[in-house]
């Protein structure tokens, strides 16, 4: 039996020929990271985006033009909700 006091240290935790360092590996693997961190990013946002329209109500933009002669006007043909945090819930008709 071999005494293990005879062992360096060194040679004992000195890695095989050619897997000391190893970049293409390294490389996946922190694509495969950024990958997994990036979907899953995505998939939040789209718990989100899911989440607010089921369950957030939001009012309806009323869109408008600029006349010359009587200022600020609607453009026909709208129709929408108008929701504020008041308590007002309404729909709205543009002709």
């Amino acid at each position: 039996m071999a005494n293990p006091a005879s062992r360096t240290r060194d040679s004992h935790n000195e890695p095989a020929p050619g897997a000391a360092y190893r970049p293409a590996s390294l490389l996946r693997r922190i694509v495969k990271r950024l990958f997994a961190a990036a979907l899953g990013v995505c998939f939040g946002f789209l718990l989100l985006e899911v989440g607010l329209r089921l369950f957030v109500p939001i009012t309806d933009a009323d869109y408008q033009f600029w006349d010359p002669v009587l200022g600020a006007r609607r453009l026909p043909d709208q129709t929408g909700r108008y929701i504020r945090p008041s308590g007002a819930n309404a729909p709205f008709i543009f002709n």
